[in-house]
């Protein structure tokens, strides 16, 4: 029992590590990885504590109160994957059309790559 409370303990730890190294690129989400990352470390040792707690929001154990936020939080993070991700595509939609009028504008029907050097 030892091991996989070392080995959740070191998880826990490497998504805190990788959240502070994000929090320049996104303000909200890495501090939300944080708390819950140390609030799954404290339960995580003192196991004992989470059944209580889960009991208070009337959920029969500790394991399944995380199991159930970290879904939550999963969930969570893949719906900002996916407004990123769709917003991204739309940029490239974008800067494809703009390349494609501004090719069709200077009559140029090179499909060489646009590098954004001047060519002499």
């Amino acid at each position: 029992m030892i091991v996989v409370k070392i080995i959740l303990v070191l998880f826990f730890v490497f998504l805190i590590v990788c959240a502070i190294i994000q929090r320049q690129r996104v303000r909200f989400m890495p501090w939300v990885v944080v708390f819950f990352s140390c609030c799954s470390i404290y339960f995580v040792l003192l196991p004992a504590h989470s059944t209580v707690v889960a009991e208070f929001f009337g959920v029969g154990r500790g394991a399944d109160l995380l199991l159930y936020l970290w879904f939550a939080i999963g969930s969570l993070f893949i719906f900002f994957l996916t407004v990123q991700i769709k917003s991204l595509n739309e940029n490239i939609t974008s800067l494809s059309r703009f390349i494609a009028i501004d090719r069709a504008v200077r009559g140029d029907n090179s499909e060489e790559p646009i590098t954004g050097s001047k060519q002499e």
